[in-house]
């Protein structure tokens, strides 16, 4: 009796013992299999565009990736009102985070669940959803070179108010427009987040620009300071080269704070522009060179600007004077070396006008009534230098002529003072515009071939005609003197 009881219990016990096992056995393998499937997607499971059911978590980041690369350009959309500009994502900047966007899905999908709730053979199971979004990264230097493709189409620069002087109106101004520009940080901010389809949308977005000179800007412009002179004894090419050169400056516009260059403005004297061969100055002496006479012009414009107050910011002198300026008031140009720079200090809008008429060039700057200002010129000649005689062989004229190619100029040191004056005539502000130097320019006489030595005379010859001692075939010339200026 006692045998068999003991027995059954034995056999009690290890029926126990072997069913903990297969429990056991089970559950680790139920355990197992839920962790290989908590780390694969349902079926009916999408990440933005790529469907990645039954994916584990690098096969989906895979599947997103090769999706990616096979856009051929039609996965970002710019929009805009003209239409739309359609790019691949690495043309556009734009950067998928995958592997965040798949870490973030396998989380939902298993939030909360119990693994011994896994589906094992991933039938499709209620999530939070099944899809789910990628987050986006933008580069923005790659994403304005993407914008740029559309300044042709979507970008438009202001116009300021044209202006023209109208006789009896004085200075009359046309509307202005504004411009379009677009707005890269503008249109980063209203980008999407993450690529929820096939295809991501933008909105290009655009912002004003304001025109810099408005029409009202120059409602009431007076005259701050004019300066003519003449070319009246100049030769047909220079005079075209003194008109061309005012026509190119004619109607010149300054915003308040704007600096003016005159090369900028007028541009090369080259003949492509209209400009002819005229004499100009080099080493000392005058050449024949494309656009002679363009520097009356600058120099008339820094009288007037002079006269208006306002402030210089670059000029140069001549290497020896001029004549239809004063000394110490010339202003030499030279495309790409040297320039006369002002800077529009008045506050408003300036104006430049130009009339060339009977050979007379004048150039008047208009500006804001608050600006006028009564302005006088002072010089002082602080040193006066001859003009050395120089001559020169020339077998092209006659024997024993001689003619005078230049006239000689003295040269100068001159010093310069801008006064300011109130209504009364009182000084009330002295400028120093600085001494300007000039060369003397050689009186060059060119000499033709001496005469050939007379025959020997005979005795009878002689005592019948004797030498006349002291008589000079020419007169003299003065090795120094102060013949006039250069015209």
């Amino acid at each position: 009796m006692v045998g068999r009881a003991g027995g059954r219990r034995v056999r009690r016990g290890l029926a126990a013992v072997t069913v903990a096992i297969v429990v056991l056995v089970l559950a680790g393998t139920a355990y197992g299999l839920s962790q290989y499937q908590a780390g694969r997607f349902p079926a009916g499971v999408w990440l933005g565009p790529v469907a990645v059911g039954g994916m584990d978590g690098a096969s989906a980041a895979q599947a997103i990736r090769n999706w990616a690369q096979g856009q051929a350009g039609e996965c970002v959309l710019l929009a805009h009102e003209e239409g739309q500009l359609a790019l691949d994502l690495q043309e556009a900047g734009v950067g998928l985070e995958v592997e965040a966007a798949v870490r973030s899905a396998l989380a939902e999908v298993y939030e909360g669940v119990p693994w011994w709730q896994v589906d094992f053979w991933l039938h499709p199971r209620p999530v939070g959803g099944a899809h789910f979004d990628i987050p986006l990264r933008y580069g923005r230097e790659q994403f304005a070179r993407a914008l740029a493709r559309l300044r042709p189409v979507l970008e438009e620069p202001p116009r300021d108010a044209r202006v023209e002087f109208v006789p009896g109106r004085g200075v009359v101004a046309n509307a202005e427009r504004p411009g379009r520009t677009i707005d890269v940080a503008a249109t980063l901010r209203s980008a999407p987040l993450v690529l929820s389809g096939p295809q991501l949308v933008i909105s290009v977005a655009t912002a004003a620009v304001e025109p810099t000179l408005r029409q009202r800007d120059f409602a009431e412009l007076v005259l701050l300071g004019g300066f003519s002179t003449s070319y009246r004894t100049s030769s047909a090419d220079r005079a075209a080269n003194v008109e061309t050169a005012a026509a190119a400056l004619d109607g010149a516009t300054l915003a308040p704070g704007q600096e003016f260059s005159f090369n900028h403005t007028v541009g090369p004297r080259v003949a492509s522009a209209g400009y002819l061969p005229a004499n100009v100055i080099q080493n000392n002496e005058f050449v024949l060179g494309v656009g002679g006479g363009v520097c009356q012009v600058s120099s008339t414009l820094y009288n007037a600007v002079l006269l208006a107050g306002l402030e210089i910011v670059e000029r140069h002198n001549h290497s020896v004077l001029v004549s239809y300026v004063p000394s110490g008031r010339d202003a030499t140009v030279n495309y790409g070396r040297q320039d006369l720079r002002f800077r529009n200090n008045t506050g408003g809008p300036l104006y430049v006008r130009t009339v060339t008429a009977d050979r007379t060039l004048t150039v008047e700057v208009y500006g804001p009534a608050t600006a006028l200002r009564r302005v006088e010129i002072e010089r002082q000649v602080e040193r006066t230098i001859p003009f050395p005689v120089v001559r020169r062989s020339d077998p092209t004229l006659p024997a024993g002529r001689e003619t005078v190619k230049q006239k000689g100029v003295p040269g100068q040191v001159v010093h310069t003072w801008r006064v300011f004056l109130d209504d009364s005539g009182r000084e009330v502000a002295r400028e120093d515009l600085g001494r300007s130097s000039y060369n003397p320019m050689p009186k060059i006489i060119l000499e033709g071939p001496p005469l050939p030595a007379p025959a020997p005379a005979g005795p009878a010859a002689v005592e019948a005609e004797p030498a006349q001692e002291g008589t000079p075939a020419a007169p003299a010339v003065s090795a120094t003197g102060t013949e006039g200026q250069v015209q």
